[in-house]
């Protein structure tokens, strides 16, 4: 993992412009390559506006974006809680990669950033990612109905938690 840049759009575009794949997120596919670029910006404006970060994940081979993670805080003032969402391109998935980075991530948070608690969201069809979570020792926190149409259908918003252990 490392800082996101925009150098990093043409990868990102390859998965965030993918139909089948941006149907779990609950947000549209990219049309362009500059809608990418703009949403690298306003990511990377998250760190410079004190809000979050936002990192890609790349092969460790080849250098190649494989998936992005962000993490916001949910109280920018107190800066205690925090949500992470990330994305992992189809073709790496189920290699135990999100597991990696959403662990790594978790780390980082309670030890590097003072962290009391970070959330995670997934649909409620999008079980590969709950699992992910659940792996990471994030438990159930709320199922809301989601306010969102995607394709026709309002999915079920899982909320997954986990509070670092007092020090």
């Amino acid at each position: 993992m490392r800082e996101m840049s925009i150098d990093d759009a043409q990868d990102i575009f390859e998965y965030q412009s993918d139909r089948e794949f941006m149907r779990y997120t609950g947000l549209p596919p990219h049309q362009s390559i500059k809608q990418t670029q703009a949403m690298i910006i306003k990511y990377a404006s998250y760190f410079y506006e004190g809000i979050g970060l936002a990192w890609s994940i790349t092969d460790k081979h080849s250098n190649k974006v494989i998936g992005n993670i962000i993490m916001c805080y949910t109280d920018p003032l107190k800066k205690t809680k925090a949500r992470v969402g990330y994305h992992i391109c189809p073709d790496y998935q189920n290699q135990g990669i999100a597991t990696w980075a959403l662990g790594n991530c978790i780390k980082f948070g309670f030890n590097q950033l003072d962290l009391t608690e970070i959330e995670a969201k997934c649909k409620s069809v999008n079980l590969a990612s709950e699992r992910v979570m659940q792996k990471c020792c994030m438990v159930i926190k709320e199922i809301k109905p989601s306010p969102f149409l995607v394709e026709g259908v309002y999915y079920d918003m899982k909320t997954y938690s986990i509070k670092r252990l007092t020090k």
